[in-house]
């Protein structure tokens, strides 16, 4: 399903003018699959928030320091609820969804039902595995580990991800610093 396979940072901005309280709604990120190889036409229906930032519309270098996380004023249902500091902001609404790649090559009769698996995610790295190497080991039998010793991964054209559930929490893990003010670099 799309919030187990692959997945990529997709945002929406609004431009506002600041020195004003501000309620709005923000429109959701427009969600198509990846173009190129392996397009299928296929249309995206999971999207999940992760942040909403604003940065000073009128500065073409950003510092960290300039990013602000509204994230605690802002929910779904009722939109932004701001009191926006002077000048012109950017707003984005950023979150992740599926990359809509289907695996390739696949027997026909998955063909078009798939989706590649999200390969930042351990548990679903596992699941995949799990998935694709039990049927092997139920019809290879005794055959497994003796003639059948190896298996070779030969190319990869699932294109890139760039998000995953848990991603902010191992990348301040691993790096040492939040990797949420930078996500307005994305955009």
């Amino acid at each position: 399903d799309e919030e187990h396979s692959m997945q990529r940072l997709v945002w929406s901005d609004t431009i506002i003018s600041g020195g004003t309280e501000l309620i709005l709604k923000l429109k959701a990120p427009k969600l198509v699959a990846d173009e190129g190889w392996g397009k299928t036409g296929r249309k995206i229906s999971f999207f999940k928030d992760i942040v909403v930032l604003a940065v000073p519309a009128e500065k073409r270098e950003i510092a960290t320091a300039e990013v602000l996380n509204l994230t605690s004023q802002y929910d779904a249902e009722n939109g932004l609820k701001w009191n926006v500091p002077s000048g012109e902001w950017i707003i984005y609404r950023i979150g992740h969804a599926s990359t809509g790649r289907p695996p390739h090559p696949v027997p026909d009769d998955v063909l078009g039902k798939v989706l590649e698996a999200d390969k930042m995610s351990a548990e679903q790295s596992a699941f995949h595995w799990k998935s694709v190497l039990d049927p092997f080991k139920e019809h290879l039998g005794e055959y497994m580990g003796k003639s059948f010793k190896h298996m070779l991964i030969d190319s990869y054209e699932a294109g890139n991800q760039n998000w995953t559930p848990g991603f902010r929490e191992e990348f301040i893990k691993r790096k040492g610093y939040d990797p949420i003010p930078w996500l307005a670099t994305f955009s």
